[in-house]
């Protein structure tokens, strides 16, 4: 019993150390494919059941472009029935001359390992043409609702008609869902302002968009009243209809329940600045900057955005008190050092711009447009010391 034990214990160790090897192998320093075979061949034959080894090795060949995965992936599957990630390598591997083998590879690997759904998402759709092609992706049952929603929202704007009929089954799926709602919401609030561009909201037919607009945002709300998306969209649709000032105070309302209160109060910005609401669109921008935030990156971020729009409305010295509580949140963003030296100088601050070039000068001294921006500052202080 003791000698089988501390054999049993000697495999499985031998097993990880294979596994080790061959994961560094295929996804660290390039290695060539002959070298690969070799210890994929070696560490099969000590493991003749284990599936990963085979994978890994599929895995290093499709990224590498220098070997066949197919074989490989084979060999997996002869192993494990059952090897979600297996499925996405051939999946990639037969894409170009077989889409729709592609598109069952992607469902079987989401079918087997739902983890494996960021990766198809991102891949998939676009070897999608059509209804039916994404229809192959999608898993039967309430299984296939997260796939359903990464399909409607990845082909939404290349496909909009699909991305109508990927909803409605969705929604029959999963009615609680607010997805369908709010894509259906943004196609609307779309139509509004796209002027020729959907030319059966022009005219007659404008009070009938407004009005589905409005629907399709409070079903959005009703679906997802935490979230600021519906009320801004609902908000919009009360702008367009002519109800300006309610449309805005719903909006200024939202800002204060929502989760995403930043991003309910960036859209009131944009919503007032449009409609010529300046002093509504600047207490926006106050309370925007005053926002509290859980990281520093979190909060140059915001500023730096209320900065923008500062800047964008002529108002350089705001936006350059706003860049500068940016920086001192992430003083590694060079980016935003170069904002606040331009607005310095733009302001009359030469010096202070003239100090800026120079922080930047110092960081990159191979580059000729710092030091030559800091004696142009330099030259435009001494003017005004000279200055009579």
């Amino acid at each position: 019993a003791l000698g089988i034990l501390v054999a049993a214990r000697g495999l499985g160790h031998e097993l990880g150390d294979d596994q080790r090897d061959l994961h560094a192998a295929a996804l660290g320093p390039p290695i060539r494919a002959g070298a690969m075979h070799a210890l994929a061949r070696a560490a099969m034959l000590r493991h003749p059941a284990e599936p990963y080894l085979p994978f890994i090795t599929s895995l290093r060949a499709s990224y590498a472009g220098d070997d066949n995965p197919i074989p490989w992936v084979g060999a997996t599957l002869e192993r494990a029935s059952v090897y979600g990630p297996a499925h996405l390598v051939l999946a990639r591997a037969v894409a170009r001359r077989s889409p729709s083998q592609a598109r069952m590879e992607y469902r079987l690997a989401v079918e087997q390992l739902p983890a494996l759904l960021g990766a198809a998402a991102a891949e998939a759709p676009r070897l999608v043409g059509g209804y039916y092609d994404a229809m192959e992706l999608v898993p039967g049952g309430k299984e296939g609702v997260p796939v359903l929603e990464a399909v409607a929202d990845a082909v939404r704007d290349r496909l909009p008609a699909t991305c109508v009929r990927l909803d409605a089954e969705l929604a029959e799926r999963a009615p609680t869902r607010p997805g369908p709602a709010m894509r259906a919401a943004s196609a609307a609030i779309d139509d509004l302002s796209a002027g020729e561009a959907a030319p059966w909201c022009e005219g007659p037919g404008r009070s009938g968009c407004v009005q589905d607009a409005l629907d399709q945002s409070a079903r959005a709300r009703r679906l997802a009243p935490e979230r600021c998306a519906p009320s801004a969209f609902h908000a919009r649709a009360r702008v367009a209809s002519g109800d300006v000032a309610g449309g805005l105070s719903e909006l200024q309302d939202a800002s204060d329940t929502v989760t995403e209160r930043v991003p309910c109060l960036q859209q009131l910005v944009s919503v007032a600045w449009a409609v010529g609401d300046e002093a509504r669109a600047r207490a926006a921008l106050d309370k925007i900057a005053s926002a509290g935030c859980s990281e520093d990156s979190e909060c140059a971020r915001d500023l730096r955005w209320a900065a923008g729009q500062e800047e964008e409305h002529a108002y350089p010295r705001k936006a350059l008190a706003l860049y500068k509580r940016a920086y001192e949140r992430t003083p590694a963003d060079e980016g935003l050092l170069e904002a606040i030296a331009r607005l310095a100088a733009q302001t009359g601050l030469h010096v202070e711009a003239a100090e800026d070039y120079g922080r930047l000068a110092r960081a990159h001294p191979a580059d000729p447009r710092w030091p030559k921006a800091q004696q142009v500052e330099r030259d435009e202080a001494m003017k005004g010391v000279l200055k009579p």
